[in-house]
């Protein structure tokens, strides 16, 4: 699943813990304030002769990264955001729990919104080729 790979990658990189400030599912009631998650977005599989004669040559994702701050902080939580992207940025070849991701193409920093809590939020929509 894409998911829990790209969110171990972000822990990698040391953008927190998984399932304590980094999720791979949206954000849990208990997140702390400063928190990211991953959730996917859709895709598509292509084979190289179509579905019925051949397996999936590679699979196309779509991936959002959320980046919330913490109540006060929103120029922190955008500079996390802008650190994220330029990870994920132009991305692989890159093996995670043995998905070969062939390309992540990250799109620019996005304000979201202040959440009911009033944290600030951020949004990074990825697109990835997997093999």
């Amino acid at each position: 699943m894409l998911e829990p790979e790209i969110a171990s990658y972000l822990v990698a990189q040391g953008f927190g813990t998984l399932d304590v400030d980094v999720f791979a599912v949206p954000f849990p009631q208990a997140a702390p304030d400063a928190a990211v998650c991953v959730t996917a977005l859709g895709g598509r599989s292509q084979g190289t002769f179509g579905a019925s004669l051949s397996p999936a040559a590679f699979d196309e994702a779509e991936f959002q990264v959320i980046i919330r701050g913490g109540r006060d902080a929103i120029a922190t939580a955008r500079t996390k955001a802008q650190n994220i992207r330029a990870k994920l940025n132009r991305l692989g070849p890159l093996t995670i729990a043995s998905t070969v991701y062939m390309d992540v193409r990250a799109g620019l920093v996005t304000w979201l919104r202040y959440d009911p809590e009033g944290r600030p939020m951020y949004s990074i929509r990825c697109e990835t080729e997997a093999a």
